[in-house]
């Protein structure tokens, strides 16, 4: 009868043969960095996947829709509000301008 010269009935060689029931710390640092990171990467990957490819469809539906060739003209006409604001504005500025003139020669006068 031959006898096993290995009394270790463990297969394994690099596992001791009584192991250390608490994880290293090394180990928990580990594995408390990987699901850190995991825990970091499930959003970014929702707004890769998800959102994304929402906006990307958005987008496209959208520009489809604005342009509309039948529709030119009805966009690119100015509102009558933003017409009228404009003019009173123009109106405003010749007033203010005239006003330093105005201003400019009574300067011109005093000295």
């Amino acid at each position: 009868m031959q006898s096993n010269p290995n009394p270790n009935p463990n297969p394994n060689p690099n596992s001791s043969p009584n192991p250390n029931p608490y994880p290293n710390p090394n180990q928990v640092s580990y594995f408390a960095i990987v699901k850190k990171n995991l825990q970091d990467s499930v959003p970014k990957a929702i707004m890769h996947f998800l959102v994304n490819q929402c906006k990307a469809g958005f987008q496209n539906e959208l520009v489809a829709e604005l342009y509309r060739e039948n529709e030119f003209e009805q966009m690119l006409c100015e509102a009558p509000e933003a017409v009228r604001r404009r003019t009173e504005c123009h109106e405003v500025v010749r007033a203010l301008e005239r006003a330093m003139e105005l201003l400019g020669e009574l300067r011109d006068v005093r000295l």
